[in-house]
């Protein structure tokens, strides 16, 4: 299999699924949904009694499955796709075209609402440092693979250091 050649209709209706946005548009309005749901179960607390935001601040309104969503999406995730027997074999079209998206939907619930022990974990200074890298360290892979070109432990390493300096020098003072 050559990249770039086409060499049937299936080809060019795969690149168009996984490149043009129709496909995405109800995990687009799904998004939105979730996020006025949220909303709400917050605005619900707080009319409980409760701050209604924040990292672990009681959202008693959501459901079992919203405020623990990231722990049982990814905890679901990895067995999908970490168990080659749970693995359906379209795993990586669901994971392309929104299959997976009720998944995807408790996992930012659960991250949103604050009180899923994922959300405690995420919060952690290094990880959050981490997460506030990521988009430099997703626009210097592409420089670093050029450069570099072998991905090993060194590659990774420079790559972190750098989207740092890149998100301290760079992406901060522009905000």
């Amino acid at each position: 299999r050559v990249p770039g050649v086409v060499r049937s209709a299936t080809d060019v209706f795969v690149v168009l699924l996984k490149f043009s946005p129709p496909p995405y548009v109800p995990q687009f309005v799904l998004g939105v949904l979730l996020a006025r749901k949220v909303r709400s179960w917050r605005a619900a607390s707080g009319a409980r009694g409760g701050k209604g935001a924040g990292v672990g601040e009681g959202v008693c309104s959501a459901p079992f499955v919203a405020r623990f969503g990231a722990t049982i999406g990814y905890s679901i995730l990895a067995a999908i796709f970490g168990l080659r027997a749970l693995r359906p074999p379209v795993a990586q079209l669901l994971l392309r075209v929104g299959g997976l998206a009720p998944l995807h939907a408790a996992i930012l619930a659960g991250l949103a609402l604050g009180e899923d022990p994922l959300c405690h974990l995420f919060s952690f200074a290094p990880l959050d440092a981490l997460g506030d890298a990521a988009f430099a360290q997703y626009v210097l892979q592409f420089i670093a693979i050029n450069i570099g070109g072998k991905v090993d432990v060194h590659w990774a390493v420079t790559l972190l250091a750098a989207s740092q300096l890149a998100t301290r020098f760079v992406q901060q003072p522009a905000a």
